[in-house]
């Protein structure tokens, strides 16, 4: 009778255990589902903003928030500064790059106007249980319009600098040939 009690016992413990490997299975299921479905989502918003760059334009400058089936989406446009990272990162004041100060496509703060090139950070966000989980995706887009403008500024100003100048290329002469090895 006491094996009997001690076999019972055991798997009862062996029952107790699968059941919490089959409950952390079912959930582990549960949020790969849901981590599938928002990333069905976040490439909806991608295709969404790619068909726009393709048209021509890019979102607006700005913080947009909306729910999209049961996921909160984020998206945050700012303008994109190709030039920061060399300015913080270079000290030599004689960069060409660092000088010029008109109009440009790389700097944000040289035009009026929007500037042409964003960043688009997004995220799609959903609750799993009292935990909020997300995946987050940044792109980059090309407001043509703005970039129109910005090259119709740029365009009087190029046609007042002076050319480089012309150099010719070299004559055959001046091209040095291999030397022939000796047998």
């Amino acid at each position: 009778m006491l094996e009997v009690l001690a076999a019972v016992a055991l798997v009862g413990l062996l029952y107790t255990e699968l059941a919490r490997a089959a409950m952390q299975s079912l959930r582990a299921e549960g949020e790969a589902e849901r981590r599938l479905q928002a990333m069905f989502v976040a490439e909806q918003i991608l295709q969404e903003i790619e068909e726009q760059a393709l048209l021509g334009t890019a979102p607006p400058i700005g913080h947009q928030e909306s729910e999209r089936d049961e996921f909160r989406v984020v998206i945050d446009v700012n303008p994109l500064d190709v030039m920061a990272p060399l300015a913080a990162s270079n000290t030599d004041t004689r960069n060409p790059l660092l000088q010029y100060n008109g109009p440009s496509l790389l700097t944000p703060q040289r035009f009026s106007g929007d500037p042409p090139l964003r960043r688009i950070d997004f995220s799609v966000a959903w609750q799993e249980g009292v935990i909020e989980r997300s995946i987050r995706r940044t792109t980059f887009a090309l407001d043509r319009t703005a970039a129109e403008s910005i090259l119709a500024e740029i365009a009087p100003q190029a046609s007042k600098t002076t050319p480089p100048p012309d150099e010719s290329p070299p004559t055959p002469e001046a091209i040095p040939t291999p030397l022939e090895s000796n047998p």
